[in-house]
This record gives C-alpha cells, sequence and structure tokens, in this order.
C-alpha cells in the first residue's frame, strides 16, 4: 500500500513538473513571437517616419515648382494638397484591402505558421 502511495505522489509531482515545464515553453514561445511582431512594428514606424518627411519635403518642392509654373505660389500648394486629399480618400476606400487584412494576415502568420525548426 505505500508503494502505491508512494508511486502516486511520485506520479504527481512528475504531473505538476510537466504542467509548469509547458507553461514555461507556452511563455518563452509567445514571447519569441511578442518579440518577432515588436521589431517588425518597429522597423515598419522606422520605414514609415522616413517615407513621411521623403513625402513632405517633395510635396513642398512640387508644390514650389507648380507654383512657379501657375504663377501664384498659393494655387501650387492648393493644388498639391488637392492631390493629396484625393489619394487620401483612395487609400481610405481601400484601407481593408490594402491595409487591414495584410495586417491581420501578418500578426496571424507570425503566431499560427511554424518556425523553421518545423515544430509548432
Amino acid at each position: 500500500m505505500d508503494s502505491i502511495t508512494g508511486n502516486i505522489a511520485a506520479l504527481a509531482e512528475d504531473v505538476k513538473a510537466y504542467v509548469e515545464t509547458r507553461a514555461d515553453l507556452l511563455k518563452l514561445e509567445v514571447a519569441a513571437k511578442a518579440s518577432v511582431l515588436v521589431s517588425n512594428a518597429t522597423a515598419v514606424l522606422l520605414i514609415g517616419v522616413l517615407l513621411l518627411c521623403f513625402v513632405a519635403f517633395a510635396g513642398v518642392g512640387l508644390a514650389l515648382l507648380v507654383g512657379i509654373w501657375t504663377g501664384k505660389m498659393w494655387a501650387g500648394f492648393l493644388i498639391v494638397s488637392v492631390a493629396y486629399a484625393l489619394k487620401a480618400l483612395f487609400i481610405w476606400k481601400l484601407r481593408n484591402r490594402w491595409i487591414r487584412i495584410p495586417v491581420m494576415n501578418h500578426f496571424l502568420k507570425t503566431f499560427f505558421n511554424e518556425d523553421k525548426t518545423g515544430k509548432e
């Protein structure tokens, strides 16, 4: 009887250790995937800021050029701002197809795809 009780106690300790190990493994996997997402988001943010600077300076340059062509600086800036507004409206209309769905797919691939070792 004592050996059965001892075996059950040992089995309970092994199950407890297994559950704790699985919990630790899950924490590590979530941390690894979260770090990939954060690093990707940081890279996208940095590239976005640089692209925003490029677009701002190119827009001012284009507005000045159009202003020289029309002879009125305010007309150049107005024309360029209307062009930006039309682009923004176009992107807003296609935001689900161009932004929301690709971002969701990226997150889902990061969290649910197999890693390079072939393990889940």
